[in-house]
């Protein structure tokens, strides 16, 4: 006689599989449809056209969202002021027309000009761009303020191809990832660690460009690259105070420290604020799981919390760009200033770093300190408040620091230093440097999708499966395989929690199934008798042996949900993996790297490379390639189906039909959709795992068939006593004896009447 079908089990399994592995992947597709955003043009060259220099001094106090920010006019913010001014205030340009007049108020600063010095337009660079080497990466200077024009990456490229390009010889400085850069708009250029000027006595006295375009900034010397100085002339044109800013690149390493010192050379003691820009935000990133831009922050617990002063967290800032546009903005951040903020000041946190990250790089301020010093000061103490200013025209965005105020005797000199970390997201790559682990810089790294589904990601469990996907590698010298050998593990080791749950649902599934004529006969005699009923019905389960306990046999499968999500984002937020083939780039090498085919486990698997002229396709934007794995991934799921639900008959309800072929649409066809441009390292993920799962589950079917477990005669075999499930179900039946013995419900209790005597849950003694 052929086996009946088993109802409960084809739809439960199917849905339950469905529930855990889907919230991810939608909140990714949100992510990727709202919020991708083209990689902003980043000028590498200083060009200042005639239209965006030389603005009118009488401009220079408007806030930037009104005028936009001249490239001679970065903006400063004051830290007490009011709201219409608390974007930051520009400073004061001198007109086109000529130098500045010489004649000052007394007690007024100007910045020196530097005209025809070659040292003030021709700025040397640090660093340079080869693989390998022992500077990690470049850096370009602006002659606005002596800020930065790029810093590039060394080891890091833009493409695959770029890659093997660097190998075979140098490539252009366009091929490194840039991960800061000056942004011109219309009118307007913001500069990362422009210096912005000097508060002197509370009047703001601009650095960015000298009188009449003069540059304000020169080069010390040829011999010293990154060094660069600036002075303030007094009333009677002497010099008053001057500006040192030196560069240096960490050997081996990706920080950028910056020594500044202000000088006093006159004979009066001067109360001074230091300005400038700090980093400026990365490149937007494309393609799926949308923009993954974030503001962080490193902070210190009050002393009451933390006597030792030395825990660096960082767990209550994670911001989404998505907080720093339109209205929101506005919302989030009233005067403009992101630190300190509401919460810091109410918790009493005092900063140690502040980040900008994408998904795979981040720039990273922090103070300098002696890491092999005791209990080292870590509080930020050069930055006293932060203030995001934005481009008008393009959006992007620089943070604008701000120091405490500080007095200056005459000959005295403060400084105001301060490291900038460039480099990928690596928690290892970090801690190569002992001040940035001993700041907790490592801790801005997560593999953690943020917005709506933060809370669901279980970021403590990526860094031991992390630690294992490396570990894999180690050994098979291949990411791919590495992925693969992963989910065998994970799988092999939930493989009890698997199938005790999927063994329970066989198991219950089975006896509903048996039960179904005997309860459709009570039904039917006990339809208008609902207490009837259910005494019945509840009497039939005992004799059956049958208890609602049997329902939890879902539960170990939604345990293990954190594992698989956990999963999920470590594979799509880890640097290990970009530009990564799979299978040793067996495909690249056979075709001479003319295939495109899973040349880069970070990216689709480009099957068929379209590139960036592909046709545009509603709610999916351009498609750049043909992708085979999704829909591999599609038959793989259909297979699924076909073995978890078994084809339709007349046994079932209408309902029943449309309840399977729904799920058969979401799982076969909107799956497939949602990762169809996901990267083909999770591609990878999701087919194993599904493989796997259909083999483990036909195994552990045919495993109960051949043992006996599922006859009629054994399925009311009870489970060893002793077990957290065993006593979860012992609790269920017990509440099954008990109303049963009451006749009714809990929830039918008859209800006490008000005359009949204090409620003893209300009674009080007085």
């Amino acid at each position: 006689m052929p086996r009946k079908p088993n109802k409960l089990l084809r739809l439960l399994l199917p849905l339950g599989i469905f529930l855990i592995l889907l919230p991810v992947p939608i909140a990714v597709l949100v992510n990727t449809l709202g919020g991708a955003k083209k990689q902003p043009d980043q000028t590498t060259p200083d060009q200042t056209p005639a239209d965006q220099t030389g603005q009118a001094a009488d401009q220079a106090s408007q806030p930037p969202t009104e005028q936009g920010l001249s490239q001679e006019q970065a903006p400063a913010t004051q830290p007490d002021a009011p709201a219409e001014q608390a974007q930051a205030e520009p400073p004061a340009a001198q007109p086109e027309q000529g130098p500045p007049p010489t004649q000052l108020a007394p007690g007024a600063f100007t910045v020196e000009g530097f005209r025809d010095d070659p040292l003030a337009t021709d700025f040397d660079m640090l660093g340079e761009l080869q693989l390998g080497s022992a500077s990690k990466m470049r850096v370009e200077f602006s002659h606005l303020g002596a800020g930065i024009k790029a810093i590039r990456l060394a080891d890091e490229l833009e493409s695959v191809k770029a890659d093997r390009e660097a190998k075979d010889g140098a490539v252009a400085p366009e091929q490194h990832v840039l991960v800061q850069g000056q942004v011109a708009g219309r009118g307007a250029m913001l500069v990362p660690f422009c210096a912005l000027g000097v508060e002197i006595n509370g009047n703001l006295v601009p650095m960015v460009i000298g009188p009449g375009e003069a540059p304000a900034w020169r080069q010390v010397s040829r011999d010293r690259p990154g060094v660069f100085e600036a002075f303030l002339l007094d009333a009677e044109g002497n010099r008053a105070v001057r500006v040192e800013r030196a560069y240096s690149i960490t050997p081996g390493g990706y920080d950028l420290r910056v020594r500044q010192r202000v000088e006093n050379l006159t004979g009066q003691t001067l109360d001074i604020r230091w300005r400038q820009f700090g980093p400026i935000e990365l490149f937007a990133d494309t393609g799926y799981g949308g923009d993954k831009r974030r503001m962080r922050f490193g902070y210190l617990f009050d002393a009451e919390a933390d006597p030792t002063r030395q825990w660096v967290d960082a767990t209550d800032y994670l911001w989404d760009r998505s907080r720093f546009k339109g209205k929101k903005a506005a919302e989030n951040f009233p005067n403009a200033r992101v630190w300190p903020n509401d919460r810091s000041i109410e918790r009493g946190y005092e900063m140690v770093w502040t980040a900008m990250t994408n998904r795979y790089f981040g720039a990273i301020l922090h103070p300098i300190i002696d890491p092999a010093q005791p209990n080292p000061d870590k509080v930020f103490r050069a930055v006293e408040r932060i203030d995001y200013v934005p481009l008008p025209d393009t959006g992007d965005m620089v943070f604008a620091l701000t120091s405490p105020a500080g007095r200056l005797a005459p000959g005295a000199a403060l400084g105001y230093d301060m490291g900038l970390y460039t480099g990928p997201l690596s928690k290892e790559v970090i801690r190569e440097d002992p001040m940035l682990d001993a700041l907790g810089v490592p801790g801005v790294v997560v593999y953690n999708f943020g917005s709506m589904c933060a809370f669901c990601t279980f970021s403590w469990l990526t860094g031991p499966l992390l630690a294992l996907l490396r570990f894999l590698h180690a050994i098979t010298f291949d990411w791919a395989l590495a992925i693969i050998l992963l989910v065998v593990c994970v799988r092999s080791v939930l493989h009890p929690i698997t199938r005790w749950s999927q063994l329970r649902m066989l198991v219950f599934g089975k006896q509903m199934q048996g039960m179904a004529p005997k309860q459709k006969a009570i039904q039917e005699k006990y339809k208008d008798d609902k207490q009837r009923l259910q005494q019945e019905m509840a009497k039939l389960w005992r004799e059956e042996g049958i208890s609602p306990a049997g329902f939890l046999g879902c539960l170990p499968m939604f345990l293990q949900s954190p594992v698989w999500i956990a999963l999920y984002a470590m594979l799509y937020f880890t640097i290990d993996l970009r530009h990564e083939p799979a299978f040793f780039g067996v495909f690249q090498k056979l075709t001479g790297n003319a295939w495109s085919f899973l040349a880069d486990l970070a990216e689709p698997d480009h099957a068929i490379y379209f590139g960036a002229n592909g046709p545009k396709i509603p709610l999916f934007g351009t498609i750049s390639g043909i992708n085979i794995l999704p829909l591999l991934l599609g038959v793989v799921f259909y297979i699924q189906q076909k073995y978890l639900t078994p084809p339709t008959t007349a046994a079932m309800t209408p309902e029943q039909e449309s309840q399977q072929k729904m799920m058969k649409v979401m799982m076969v066809v909107m799956f497939p959709l949602i990762m169809y441009a996901a990267p083909s390292g999770l591609a990878l993920y999701f087919i194993t795992n599904s493989t796997l799962g259909i083999l483990e589950s036909r195994w552990i079917r045919s495993h109960a068939e051949k043992s006996g477990r599922l006859e009629p005669a054994n399925l009311k075999k009870q489970p060893k006593k002793g077990g957290f499930m065993a006593r979860l179900k012992e609790m269920a039946e017990q509440q099954q004896r008990n109303q049963a013995e009451r006749g009714t419900s809990p929830k039918r209790q008859p209800r006490m009447p008000k005359d009949s005597g204090p409620n003893p849950r209300r009674f009080k003694q007085r």
